[in-house]
């Protein structure tokens, strides 16, 4: 999780920093290759979360609003 987050911030803080964008825009391949890398990262965990038996009802949802809301953002 913290590689995760960290490779994740630096790459879409570069991203902000360097690309800026405005409200509305249509999202770069850039940022949308960013989405699949986090939804990529969201299912995986959940699934070794589900393994081990780590998961309760606030980690499903957990897991579940956060990779369907970045699927909405690809989606539209």
């Amino acid at each position: 999780s913290v590689i995760h987050g960290t490779i994740l911030m630096f790459f879409a803080g570069y991203q902000f920093y360097f690309f800026p964008g405005q409200c509305g825009d249509d999202n770069t391949q850039y940022e949308k290759n960013l989405l699949y890398c986090s939804i990529g990262y969201f299912t995986y965990d959940f699934l070794i979360m589900a393994y081990y038996g780590l998961l309760d009802v606030t980690m499903v949802i957990h897991h579940i609003v956060t990779a369907s809301g970045m699927s909405v953002v690809l989606i539209s």
